[in-house]
């Protein structure tokens, strides 16, 4: 009898440390690829196994939080559930829930007793908090503004990178997630999709904001350079017309092509004041090529497909922000800030701050900035130009009406306020609307009225 006890003893004791080495394994040294994957039945258990943090604004909104009596998790606004995200025990986690998943779980920072007890004792743990930058009162304005037309719009604070506002359009009920995520995923409508981030789309005009500060920071041009243009600029055979503005034949300053916005210029400056090598390095300063280090899945912008052969005649058609350009609201809101910010290009980001329970400061997030990009005079004075182009003294703006393969064009705008020392920057776009001050442009003022500029 002593001999089975102690040969069962033993089995349970192997067993134990099986199981030990195990956890140890899956959650301290590949703990990377599980958090990681949104999927993972394990970070979605821990949804309900949890006393999982709060998600709240920052004016002080309750964002997300664990209905413990359901032991469901609880959203507050659909304009936010693609980038808040979601944490569902049937299908994963995104957004803010994922990425901040430890904090939120409480297991960030944890020693491997700790793992084991929030295991086998998940009782024991507690969840941090997250506070965002987003301002509802904003993010409100924003909805509201773009009326449910499809598309996204960001605003974002030109000095601190802080993002206020971020909506895309469609949107879902996170609330109702678990019953209608088959209908979501292949809606062609696309609800899930965070446009904001995740979209990609041709720039159109508001894309000669980075040729205009590129080639004045470079040499390559001067507001007050004359410039000309004879029906058309034509590259290889391939003409570009100056006629897509009334104003767009003649001759005059390059500032006034800026205004007023005419292709065959901006397509002979990028080909003959840029060329590639220059182009490439300020799209990079001002953050294209990579996700901008953002907490949520964001897409890569992108100069041209990779792959392509820089050619001129590519090259021309980017100048006036057409070509194998792609980018997302959020790079776009960048640029803009970026001009607004004397040219020094912020850090984008989400959150501020993460929070005990009991409301101490665990961390604060202030990213800074990414690097000056062109220098303060040019910053100053295609904010300017910018400032002459559009209605309202106090803001500085740049409309784009981008082609696309099939359907209406974008309606795109960029834009910042108040002009002198300004505070917002705010890009929108608003798919297959046709002219930029026909749909997004009037969004955008739209919310900078409500911030009290005009």
């Amino acid at each position: 009898m002593r001999s089975r006890i102690l040969h069962t003893s033993v089995l349970f004791a192997a067993a134990f440390v099986a199981l030990a080495l195990g956890l140890g394994y899956w959650q301290v040294l590949r703990s990377d690829d599980l958090e990681n994957r949104g999927d993972n039945p394990r970070l979605a258990e821990a949804a309900l196994r949890f006393d999982r943090g709060t998600i709240l604004s920052a004016d002080g909104v309750v964002l997300a939080e664990t209905d413990t009596e359901q032991a469901l998790r609880t959203y507050a606004l659909p304009s936010l559930a693609q980038t808040i995200g979601y944490a569902s025990t049937r299908f994963g986690q995104t957004g803010i829930e994922l990425t901040y998943n430890e904090a939120l779980s409480g297991e960030e920072d944890g020693d491997f007793v700790d793992l084991l007890e929030s295991t086998f004792l998940p009782d024991r743990a507690e969840g941090n908090d997250i506070i965002l930058t987003i301002d509802t009162r904003i993010q409100q304005a924003a909805v509201d503004a773009l009326g449910g037309q499809r598309g996204a719009m960001v605003v974002m604070d030109v000095q601190t990178g802080a993002v206020l506002a971020i909506v895309s359009e469609p949107t879902h009920d996170p609330n109702t997630l678990d019953d209608n995520f088959d209908q979501l995923a292949t809606s062609d409508q696309q609800p899930l999709l965070n446009r904001a981030s995740q979209g990609l789309y041709a720039p159109g005009s508001t894309f000669k904001v980075l040729i205009a500060s590129a080639a004045l920071d470079a040499g390559a041009i001067e507001p007050d350079t004359e410039v000309e243009c004879r029906g058309s600029y034509v590259v290889q055979g391939f003409p570009i017309s100056c006629t897509n503005v009334a104003e767009g034949e003649g001759r005059y300053p390059f500032s006034f092509a800026f205004e007023r916005s005419v292709n065959a210029i901006f397509a002979q400056v990028a080909v003959e004041g840029l060329g590639w090598d220059t182009l490439n390095s300020y799209a990079e300063d001002f953050g294209f090529g990579s996700n901008l280090n953002f907490p949520i899945q964001a897409s890569v912008s992108l100069l041209h497909l990779p792959g392509s052969e820089e050619t001129d005649v590519l090259l021309a058609s980017t100048g006036f922000g057409q070509g194998e350009l792609l980018v997302t609201p959020l790079q776009m809101a960048v640029l803009a800030a970026t001009v607004a910010n004397g040219g020094v290009r912020p850090t984008a980001h989400l959150v501020g701050e993460i929070r005990h329970k009991d409301g101490e400061v665990i961390e604060r997030l202030r990213p800074g900035s990414a690097g000056r990009v062109v220098s303060e005079d040019v910053a100053q004075i295609v904010a300017e130009i910018m400032n002459e182009g559009t209605p309202g003294a106090s803001i500085s703006g740049k409309t784009g009406t981008a082609e696309t393969p099939s359907g209406e064009d974008h309606s795109w705008f960029i834009g910042f306020g108040p002009t002198a020392n300004s505070r917002y920057a705010i890009a929108a776009i608003v798919e297959n609307a046709g002219f930029g001050a026909d749909a997004a442009r009037p969004a955008a003022l739209a919310v900078f009225a409500a911030l009290g500029i005009e």
